[in-house]
């Protein structure tokens, strides 16, 4: 895989630079074009590989890796955000050399679309994890004994010891699996109520 990788890296670095030099060597034509469009790839390569090394750290590890959808997340923003740049910089050169370039409008939309959105899961995850740490209850040994302590995110028994969380759906989980879930999404994991807007109307 990492070789693979490799290849369309070294493949679409040689193009980017094939295309600048030869832009400035001739000047303005379809390489310009061309030039860019190998630099998007090489931002989707870069991602993969971003994606790749972390899957891989995950499995190495012998215990569970919370922090894993975490450098997801930011690795979703950081691409995103270079693609964002990539097209702006783009319609700004090709504005000063010829004309602004329709067809990049649609793909431009989308990545600034997809930067929004993965800045918002940025922010959504963090506020939902914070919320966790500093509002919600810790779910005592006697509370659990008298109701079902498995936790349905990792489907283990739960323990005063590992400080299981309640939500304000009422529905307990361990901290740590409600840790890895509010950095994908932040809903209850059985009744799919949004944490936040239910905190906000509790509190």
């Amino acid at each position: 895989m990492m070789t693979v990788l490799a290849a369309l890296g070294f493949a679409d670095s040689y193009f980017v630079s094939s295309a600048y030099f030869t832009t400035l060597t001739r000047g303005a034509s379809s390489q310009i074009v061309f030039g860019f469009e190998y630099a998007i790839l090489l931002a989707l390569v870069l991602h993969v590989t971003i994606k790749y090394l972390l899957h891989m750290h995950d499995l190495r590890n012998t215990q569970s890796w919370d922090n894993k959808a975490v450098y997801l997340l930011y690795a979703e923003l950081f691409i995103n955000l270079v693609r964002c740049i990539l097209y702006g910089f783009f319609a700004v050169i090709m504005l000063r050399v010829h004309t602004f370039p329709l067809f990049s409008v649609r793909p431009f939309y989308q990545s600034v679309r997809a930067l929004h959105k993965a800045f918002l899961d940025v922010v959504l995850s963090r506020r939902a994890i914070n919320a966790m740490n500093s509002q919600f209850s810790n779910v005592t040994a006697e509370e659990l004994t008298a109701m079902d302590a498995t936790c349905i995110i990792c489907r283990e028994e739960m323990t005063a010891e590992s400080s299981p969380k309640r939500l304000p759906c009422s529905h307990v989980f361990h901290a740590h699996c409600l840790r890895s879930w509010f950095q994908r999404q932040q809903t209850c994991p059985t009744c799919r109520t949004d944490i936040w807007r239910k905190f906000v109307q509790i509190s």
